[in-house]
Order: structure tokens, then sequence, then C-alpha cells
């Protein structure tokens, strides 16, 4: 197993705030998120309902990891 961490991608500082802005939105406990090919964020059953997604922003390319080689963002 290969552990690769956003912190070496995009810097420890920028990591940092983004882990800051998913915790002001999710709280601390952690949780899943999912960033899709547009840099949309969700968070699985958070809703009140505990079942609906909530939307978490957007993210910017570069504070996320680079795509793969031969894959272009949209």
């Amino acid at each position: 197993m290969c552990k690769v961490c956003l912190s070496d991608e995009i810097g420890i500082e920028a990591a940092a705030r983004l882990a800051g802005r998913l915790a002001h939105i999710m709280g601390t406990s952690g949780g899943r998120f999912y960033v899709n090919e547009r840099g949309e964020m969700f968070s699985p059953g958070r809703a009140d309902d505990g079942f609906s997604p909530i939307y978490l922003g957007h993210l910017d390319g570069d504070q996320w990891f680079s795509p793969p080689d031969g894959y272009e963002r949209p």
C-alpha cells in the first residue's frame, strides 16, 4: 500500500487551510468526502436527514492532487 499525502503535493500550509475549511463544515470528527472531476466537493449522508449529501464547495486545481498523466481537467 502506498500512502500519498496532500501536503506533499500542495504544501503543508495549503493542506491545513483545506482541512480547516472542511472541518468548519463537517466538524472535527472526520469523515469521507468526494471531489469530482470539476473540483466540486461533497460529503455523503451529512444533511439533517442523514441521507442526502452536503455540498462542501469548489476546490481549485492547485488545491488538490495533480491529474494523472494524459488526463486534462475540464
